[in-house]
């Protein structure tokens, strides 16, 4: 994890408000470079994402599959069993 002090200036704070949008917005000139900072913030944390490779995605899903099964056969042998217990139970 890259060190959070390299280059970075202080987030610095509306002194009334709190707030640090709209200081930003204000020091950057206005909107439009306000969202071209946004743009090409958020085009450098996805250049950070580790996407997964084709064997961990198929590994993944069949591990989800076959947990919804387990989980559904599971809920199927409850339910089938509380109904034979509550038909029991009427008669």
């Amino acid at each position: 994890m890259p060190n959070s002090k390299q280059g970075k200036e202080p987030i610095q704070l509306h002194p009334k408000t709190g707030k640090t949008a709209q200081v930003n917005a204000k020091k950057a000139g206005g909107r439009l470079s306000a969202f071209k900072r946004f743009w090409s913030d958020t085009r450098a944390e996805f250049k950070k994402i580790i996407w997964p490779t084709r064997h961990q995605v198929t590994v993944n899903t069949v591990v989800v599959l076959v947990t919804i099964v387990i989980i559904g056969a599971v809920v199927m042998a409850l339910d089938a069993l509380s109904i034979t217990g509550f038909n029991a139970l009427v008669k």
